[in-house]
């Protein structure tokens, strides 16, 4: 029988992930709390950030972990800027730097696409925590680079989905940073649930 063992590369624990859990993208140390992914067998520390929670809802706490996917986009060609940039500026910038939030989580991918879109727009309004205030976290099944592709996909089928406005798209898509979000929802009766407000 293989045994899976990860060792943190901050603090050096060594711990054994949870049996029968289902495999997590996103390791949490047990000792020192930091995130991190296993590159070549080794541990790469992930820049994290935790929602808080805004409203209460009866039903149970949990994070559901998205890959925050910070890449400057520049248009190349002439397209109408109320696909994609149009969701954060009316003026007529062709290029910037944004945060795209990508579900990390095993969904469909119309599901993925829509939360995704809801906390790109939303997320960054979502006020942050210290800490944790539940040790209900979701599994992370994409991995980082998925996330990285996912993220330029959305931004594809954003501009090509909106009926009457693309013609052509010439672009440069790159990816400078990425980090992990753990935002708060409620888990009531089988369905997630927003833990923050919609503003």
């Amino acid at each position: 029988m293989r045994v899976i063992v990860v060792k943190c590369p901050k603090c050096g624990m060594v711990f054994i992930p949870p049996k029968g859990r289902e495999k997590d993208e996103i390791n949490l140390c047990e000792n020192c709390g930091t995130s991190f992914i296993m590159e070549n067998g080794s541990g790469r520390v992930v820049d994290r950030e935790i929602g808080k929670f805004e409203i209460s809802l009866n039903g149970e706490k949990v994070y559901v972990p998205f890959w925050i996917v910070k890449a400057n986009i520049r248009i190349l060609s002439e397209v109408n800027l109320r696909g994609f940039m149009g969701m954060f500026s009316r003026d007529s910038r062709m290029e910037g730097t944004y945060d795209i939030y990508i579900l990390a989580t095993d969904h469909t991918l119309d599901y993925v696409k829509s939360l995704s879109q809801a906390l790109t727009v939303y997320g960054p309004r979502i006020p942050r925590s210290e800490e944790f205030e539940t040790s209900k976290i979701l599994p992370a099944s994409m991995s980082m680079d998925d996330a990285k592709k996912m993220a330029e996909f959305l931004f594809i089928t954003y501009e090509g989905e909106k009926p009457g406005i693309l013609q052509r798209l010439d672009y440069i898509f790159k990816v400078e940073d990425v980090r992990v979000f753990y935002a708060p929802f409620y888990m009531v009766r089988g369905n997630l649930q927003y833990g923050f407000a919609m503003r």
